[in-house]
């Protein structure tokens, strides 16, 4: 009987032991991803890795689950300025504000500033090719979307306002 018990003592350990070394290696691909600026895989890994650690009773896999939440919504922030890069702009603001949705629940406060910031230029470079072609409606409304993403950001103000006047 003591066999028997000692066995699935062991057993279960084993199976412990390597679930959590499964965790640790989804963790690994997502840093590896995130080194080589494949943001997308990278986001995958450490998403996952967060909703199957986050309960875990580990200090290293608690501790990554922290280290992969700072890390999501900063790839976000580069995969949405990748792509107002090549003027995807769209895309831009879809990710971008995913990423905030991200730090917003992770409680990375930093990140989130970054993300709305980031926002906030993308919009302002929408609308200001939208003032520029006289679609001042058009413009107006991307400014206010940038102002309300970065009130602190005078220069969105001052162009919200422009467009108003040109109404």
């Amino acid at each position: 009987m003591k066999k028997l018990i000692l066995s699935l003592v062991a057993m279960m350990t084993v199976c412990a032991v390597s679930a959590q070394n499964e965790l640790i290696a989804k963790f690994n691909e997502g840093l590896t991803a995130l080194q080589g600026k494949d943001y997308v895989t990278a986001v995958a890994a450490f998403e996952t890795f967060i909703d199957k650690g986050a309960d875990s009773e580990d200090a290293t896999v608690l501790s990554s689950v922290a280290q992969a939440k700072k890390y999501v919504p900063s790839c976000y922030l580069n995969l949405g300025m990748r792509n107002a890069s090549t003027k995807n702009f769209a895309k831009a603001v879809e990710l971008l504000n995913e990423g905030a949705m991200k730090a917003e629940l992770y409680g990375e406060s930093q990140s989130l500033a970054k993300l709305k910031t980031a926002l906030a230029k993308v919009y302002q470079v929408q609308g200001g090719t939208a003032f520029n072609n006289k679609d001042y409606a058009t413009a107006a409304e991307v400014f206010a979307k940038g102002y309300e993403a970065n009130p602190r950001n005078t220069d969105m103000a001052l162009n919200l306002a422009m467009s108003y006047c040109e109404l």
